[in-house]
């Protein structure tokens, strides 16, 4: 890593990668007895999602719960499907950038995210490998705009 006293700190969605959550309650209303609104002011409202980001729930007790609150049965993989559909493939920052900036800067990517989705940005997307650190909310125990994520930073 480089010794420089700056870095450059990255957030991830919509940064980085693109995505849009209207693309998993798109794919979650079908299977739902709720109609979308409903299906997105329950979610909002139930602070379900809060605690998966901030780390305050694991991913196999939030998908059980996710899926008693909407009345619906999937399994983990077919949830976490579901649950990824919110990314769109092309990065909106190109991987070689990142290549070029990791010799010269510290790179840290600092996000609100959660444990299922960045299993899939691992999985699906080689750009992590150029950065020295990485922050997440749900490692964290704290979302943006918390000082506490900042600090950790």
């Amino acid at each position: 890593m480089p010794s420089s006293t700056r870095a450059l700190i990255f957030d991830l969605g919509n940064v980085v990668v693109a995505f849009d959550f209207q693309r998993a309650y798109a794919k979650l209303a079908p299977l739902c007895p709720l109609s979308l609104d409903e299906l997105r002011h329950l979610l909002r409202s139930s602070g379900l999602v809060h605690r998966l980001e901030t780390g305050q729930i694991d991913p196999e007790p939030f998908v059980a719960e996710f899926c008693s609150l909407l009345d619906i049965q999937l399994t983990y993989p077919e949830f976490e499907e579901i649950w990824a559909a919110i990314f769109l493939p092309d990065l909106l920052i190109p991987e070689s950038l990142f290549a070029a900036l990791r010799h010269n800067y510290p790179l840290i990517l600092l996000s609100n995210t959660n444990a299922i989705h960045f299993a899939y940005i691992s999985r699906n997307y080689t750009f992590l490998r150029h950065f020295h650190h990485l922050v997440l909310s749900h490692e964290a125990k704290a979302l943006k705009p918390a000082p506490e994520i900042y600090a950790e930073a």
